[in-house]
């Protein structure tokens, strides 16, 4: 158990991700490109900033903040966003303005790799193959650590990637 500020005591929990915080430039365009693609809606927001919250409260929250360097490099980190149905989904993110990086399909996952309009990179991942085989699915299989004791790498492991005409080579380390 913990205190809280007011003394009283508080069950403890693990720490949770509420929020991801996104740095964008151009805000109006990124704004609407993120409340289309995940359906969040803003609950605050000035010229420097937007929150957008899930409207079901279930995902975390998207802080976008405006900086005024563009990204120059790749991504640290990524969204991966599980869709209905993942051709609809990509072809909307893409008349939205998004790029498609790549697509990884095997039979046990099916994902592609996006940039969205200022070249932050996410992936839409196919929900019948979510569900199939949602983590910790190695868990149940019985195949969570490879000889030599490590946690085996479950999303690109093995995954040949199926990549469009692009100047740039895409290899799953790039995410």
């Amino acid at each position: 158990m913990a205190e809280n500020s007011a003394g009283s005591v508080r069950k403890s929990r693990p720490p949770v991700i509420v929020d991801v915080g996104l740095d964008v430039n151009d805000l109006s365009v990124m704004k609407a490109f993120w409340e289309q693609t995940l359906g969040y809606h803003e609950a605050r927001g000035k010229e420097s900033y937007s929150y957008l919250v899930d409207p079901s409260g279930n995902g975390p929250h998207l802080f976008l903040q405006v900086v005024p360097e563009p990204r120059t490099e790749k991504n640290r980190l990524h969204l991966d966003i599980v869709v209905e149905s993942l051709p609809q989904a990509v072809a909307a993110a893409e008349a939205r303005g998004a790029r498609r990086v790549s697509e990884f399909k095997t039979p046990i996952t099916w994902f592609v790799v996006l940039e969205d309009p200022e070249g932050n990179q996410f992936c839409l991942v196919d929900e019948p193959y979510w569900e199939e085989t949602r983590p910790p699915y190695w868990k149940m299989r019985g195949d969570d650590t490879d000889p030599s004791g490590s946690t085996t790498a479950f999303c690109t492991a093995g995954v040949e990637p199926i990549v469009p005409d692009s100047p740039t080579p895409f290899t799953p380390s790039a995410l």
